[in-house]
C-alpha cells in the first residue's frame, strides 16, 4: 500500500486534487459559492477517479455478454497491428506460457519483465504505459512504478481474448474480421464513456446547481450580484 501510494502517479493526484478542492472550499466567499464549488468538484472528482472507470468496466462486461469479445485491453494495443500478428502466427501462446511458468513473487516478476523484452506481455505492457521505458530506447525505466496487479490483469485479458480468437477461427472468422469487431466495440465504449462524462459535467452538474438555487435557497439571486449591488449602495453609486 505504501509503495503504491508513493510511486503511483494517479494516487498521488488524489492527494493533489484533494488539497486543491479543500483550498477552494475554504476560500469560498459565501455559502452559495461554497455549495457551488462542492457540487462541481464532487462531480469532477467522481468521474475522474471513480465513475469513469466503473462505466468503462460496465461497457466492457456488456461487450463480453452480448458479443463474447474482451475489449479490456488498452485502445492503443487493439489499434496496433502487433497484436493481430502475434494472434495470427500463434506466438502469443509461447509468451503466455512463459509468463505462467514464473512464480508470482514480486522480485521474480520484476526480473522476468527486465530479462524478457521480446515477450508479448512485456511489449504490450509498454504499449499500454503500464511499463515505462527510457526515451528512445526499449529499456525499462527503473525509476517508474510498475503496478504488478495490472501486469497480471493484462495477461488474463490477453489470454481471454486469445481464447475467443481461437473459437472465432474455428467458426471460419479470419483475423481481420475478428479484430475489426473488437476495435469497433472498444471505440463505441470509449465514445459512450466520454459522452456520459460530458453530460454529467456539462449538463447534470450545472442543472443540480440551478435547481438547488431556484428551489432550495431562500434567495435565488446570485450572491456575487447581491454583494456588488450592496457595495454600490454603500458607496452611494445607486440608491
Amino acid at each position: 500500500m505504501t509503495e503504491s501510494l508513493a510511486y503511483n502517479s494517479v494516487k498521488n493526484m488524489w492527494i493533489v486534487d484533494g488539497a486543491i478542492t479543500s483550498e477552494r472550499l475554504l476560500d469560498s466567499r459565501n455559502p452559495q459559492e461554497f455549495i457551488g464549488y462542492a457540487i462541481k468538484e464532487a462531480f469532477s472528482l467522481c468521474f475522474l477517479y471513480y465513475a469513469g472507470g466503473k462505466i468503462q468496466k460496465f461497457l466492457e462486461n456488456n461487450a463480453m455478454k452480448k458479443h463474447n469479445r474482451n475489449i479490456a485491453l488498452d485502445a492503443r494495443v487493439l489499434e496496433n497491428n502487433y497484436i493481430k500478428q502475434i494472434f495470427k502466427d500463434g506466438t502469443i501462446k509461447s509468451s503466455l506460457d512463459a509468463f505462467d511458468k514464473i512464480k508470482k513473487d514480486p522480485i521474480e516478476l520484476y526480473d522476468f519483465l527486465h530479462k524478457n523484452p521480446n515477450n508479448a506481455i512485456v511489449k504490450i505492457a509498454k504499449q499500454s504505459d503500464i511499463i515505462v521505458s527510457y526515451k528512445n530506447t526499449d529499456k525499462i525505466d527503473t525509476r517508474a512504478y510498475i503496478d504488478l496487479e495490472k501486469i497480471e490483469t493484462l495477461k488474463k485479458d490477453l489470454n481471454k481474448l486469445y481464447e475467443q480468437y481461437k473459437e472465432a477461427a474455428q467458426k471460419g472468422e479470419n483475423t481481420e474480421k475478428f479484430f475489426k469487431k473488437v476495435k469497433k466495440l472498444k471505440r463505441c465504449s470509449i465514445i459512450t464513456n466520454i459522452g456520459t462524462s460530458i453530460f454529467a459535467l456539462g449538463i447534470l452538474a450545472p442543472g443540480v446547481m440551478l435547481i438547488k438555487r431556484k428551489f432550495f435557497d431562500q434567495d435565488s439571486e446570485f450572491q456575487t450580484k447581491r454583494d456588488i449591488r450592496n457595495q454600490m449602495i454603500k458607496d452611494g453609486i445607486i440608491n
